[in-house]
């Protein structure tokens, strides 16, 4: 003999889901403002934007967890023409092993990227500003497969050592706060998980 869930079983079911989830997003939350509010490393993004500010928020822990604490997402960097490009001499990134990340704007490259940045990438580097103590952005160029160039620059600011990843040959600059270009050094090649000490960009 079949039963049958009475209609307004479904409905007390439904509304304890929904409380259900919404009390665990409402706990996310919480730990996603912590997170953000209690981070020790000091940098600043050039952008206001409610959208793209929240949703760095509420990556902000799975990022702690899952990518050694990198602060950059995708949409943290922005074009940066050729004839912008700075004449001084830049640092060089030299990788160990093949490139894995790429600059294709569509879903199989976003996710090949969000993997990368979540842990296919284990080599880093830090980078250092020469003989300049201000807030700076990083701007770099790398090659793409098609032997094309792209130039991106950082909306992010900050002070001193940054880490980042390393993937692909790449040259690298600071752009300072005062819209001067600045030139870079390697300080050394590291683990991702190596120094937590320094802001991972």
């Amino acid at each position: 003999m079949s039963t049958q869930v009475k209609p307004k079983a479904k409905l007390i079911n439904g509304k304890l889901y929904f409380r259900i989830g919404l009390s665990i997003l409402t706990v996310y939350v919480g730990i996603a403002i912590g997170f953000a509010a209690l981070t020790p490393y000091q940098y600043q993004r050039r952008y206001q934007n409610f959208l793209l500010t929240s949703t760095t928020v509420l990556l902000q822990p799975i990022m702690e967890l899952f990518a050694n604490g990198k602060v950059t997402h995708f949409y943290d960097y922005k074009a940066l023409p050729l004839q912008d490009v700075p004449v001084i001499a830049p640092a060089k990134i030299i990788p160990s092993k093949p490139m894995i990340r790429n600059f294709n704007n569509d879903l199989q490259s976003h996710f090949i990227n969000l993997f990368a940045d979540l842990g296919l990438v284990q080599e880093a580097a830090i980078i250092s500003p020469i003989d300049y103590n201000g807030s700076w952005s990083l701007a770099f160029c790398q090659d793409k497969e098609n032997s094309t160039t792209v130039c991106q620059v950082s909306r992010i600011k900050h002070r001193g050592q940054v880490k980042i990843l390393v993937d692909g040959n790449s040259i690298l600059w600071g752009l300072g706060e005062d819209g001067k270009w600045i030139q870079l050094q390697v300080v050394k090649y590291i683990d991702r998980k190596d120094r937590q000490d320094i802001l991972f960009i």
